[in-house]
């Protein structure tokens, strides 16, 4: 649920909790997302919806290189043992397993 006329709120995930109140910047989001949505006609002539991705393409497989330029790259700016990644999307972590040990820490 959200309305953002009088009483500005936001469902925050079930029936069983309070509404969250949405603030000016909040609002500004939401109208930014919908007018960044892909158009409805061109989402009705896709064969698959873009919304869901074959895990195969983000399996941790032996296709990976780990001497890549962005593994190089990414190790360089790790300390030597002890590293924390953050991986966002991070889907199977084919793009943070190849920085172990260096990273001995991943957030997927």
């Amino acid at each position: 649920m959200v309305e953002t006329s009088d009483s500005s709120s936001f469902s925050n995930g079930g029936p069983d909790r309070a509404p969250l109140p949405v603030t000016q910047a909040g609002v500004l989001w939401m109208e930014q997302l919908e007018s960044w949505k892909i158009p409805q006609h061109i989402l009705d002539q896709a064969d698959i919806a873009p919304w869901s991705q074959d895990p195969a393409t983000f399996a941790v497989d032996d296709t990976i290189d780990p001497r890549s330029p962005i593994h190089e790259l990414a190790r360089e700016m790790l300390p030597v043992e002890g590293g924390t990644v953050f991986d966002v999307g991070c889907g199977g972590g084919r793009s943070s397993i190849p920085l172990v040990p260096r990273a001995s820490f991943i957030v997927a």
